[in-house]
């Protein structure tokens, strides 16, 4: 992934355009425009800057641009005249989407992967696999990469083909199920978010771990690091 950054004038009005991410500017806050001064939202929570918000919803920044653009090139867009919040929100921002296009996922998936691995391997023949996953209405992505690296497990695990549903409706933080039906009985297994804190608390985490490493890593590493 390359990022590029660009600028633009104080007070003027953004529109969220696909690969692209404003910080600190903009004059809104939605899903690829992060501006603290300008939270619209059902609580009308207020937020002391940038980075706390994308701390508290870190979706706004990965799930708009999307595993495509993570490939390619990314555009971050901060004000003319940085102050220290804006370099916060881009170093946070850039943690974010490099963990993402790592296809890392800082969130407690990683902890429940092995279960899921272990289940799968002890399943008899005879079952069939599925996997749902859910998310708010403004994931751009579909089916979402944790979906993507569950059906990688179940196949590894002699569970091919794996059938994939996605639903984007609502402000579903995260959830993902992956099930196994036969003739004579179904068993699943699900992880459901209960809000965007998990996600922010391993992004940091992971950003933190990183210093001083080089190569690729993934998240479960920090996890074996722990104490």
């Amino acid at each position: 992934m390359k990022i590029q950054y660009e600028f633009l004038r104080v007070g003027e009005v953004a529109e969220p355009c696909s690969g692209c991410l404003y910080l600190d500017v903009g004059n809104r806050t939605e899903p690829g425009v992060i501006d603290h001064h300008h939270v619209v939202s059902a609580t009308a929570a207020s937020f002391e800057c940038t980075s706390s918000l994308i701390v508290a919803r870190p979706e706004l920044v990965t799930d708009w641009i999307g595993h495509a653009a993570l490939a390619g090139e990314v555009r971050l867009v901060v004000h003319e005249n940085p102050d220290f919040d804006c370099f916060a929100a881009t170093y946070l921002a850039s943690a974010l989407l490099e963990a993402a296009a790592r296809g890392a996922t800082p969130d407690r998936w990683s902890q429940w992967a092995p279960a899921l691995a272990e289940a799968a391997r002890r399943m008899p023949g005879g079952y069939e696999s599925y996997i749902i996953e859910t998310h708010h209405r403004q994931k751009r992505d579909a089916p979402s990469g944790t979906a993507r690296e569950m059906e990688a497990l179940l196949a590894a695990a002699g569970h091919a083909p794996v059938s994939i549903a996605s639903v984007r409706a609502g402000a579903v933080p995260g959830t993902h199920t992956a099930g196994f039906e036969s003739a004579d009985d179904s068993l699943s297994l699900t992880h459901a978010a209960r809000s965007r804190r998990g996600f922010a608390a391993g992004a940091l985490a992971a950003a933190q771990w990183i210093l001083g490493r080089r190569g690729l890593h993934e998240f479960g590493e920090l996890l074996d690091t722990a104490d």
